[in-house]
């Protein structure tokens, strides 16, 4: 199941600081407190992802959850719970030690990529040069070069 939303402002011009990685980061975390572990404790699933895209001239966020069979049955109850798990996460203070994990995350990403097919790199860097300024336009949607607890979604 797919739970998506149109996010209050279009995020490309905000590429330095990523806003919605933060929410993505945590709502995406697998270890234990986070979300998918009590679903997965609860038997309803198997996995998470979370993320923005950009569409135009406007950003939405999904969070997809794969379910299991019993989780089937429980798609308002999942709904409920990511929910709430957002609410907490938009009434608590942004971890800084968070925010620097993920910047040091998006480094390690962007240092190791695995190498692409020229037809497909050539396509992304035509893409981003719409989005990003001609210098950034290989680090630009990967690195974070500047995280801001301020304008985190």
């Amino acid at each position: 199941v797919t739970f998506s939303w149109q996010l209050p402002q279009w995020q490309v011009p905000f590429w330095k600081s990523k806003p919605s990685s933060y929410a993505t980061h945590v709502l995406g975390h697998e270890g234990p407190g986070s979300l998918l572990s009590a679903l997965k404790a609860a038997g309803w699933a198997t996995a998470l992802n979370a993320g923005e895209a950009d569409f135009g001239t406007f950003s939405q966020f999904q969070v997809s959850v794969s379910l299991t069979d019993q989780g089937l049955e429980q798609v308002e109850e999942i709904g409920r719970r990511l929910f709430t798990t957002i609410a907490l996460l938009r009434s608590s203070p942004v971890s800084d030690w968070m925010l620097q994990e993920l910047r040091q995350l998006k480094e390690v990403k962007f240092r190791f990529a695995d190498d692409q097919q020229p037809y497909g790199l050539v396509t992304r860097l035509a893409e981003n040069l719409q989005k990003y300024p001609a210098e950034e336009v290989l680090a630009g949607p990967i690195l974070l070069p500047e995280p801001d607890p301020v304008k985190v979604v």
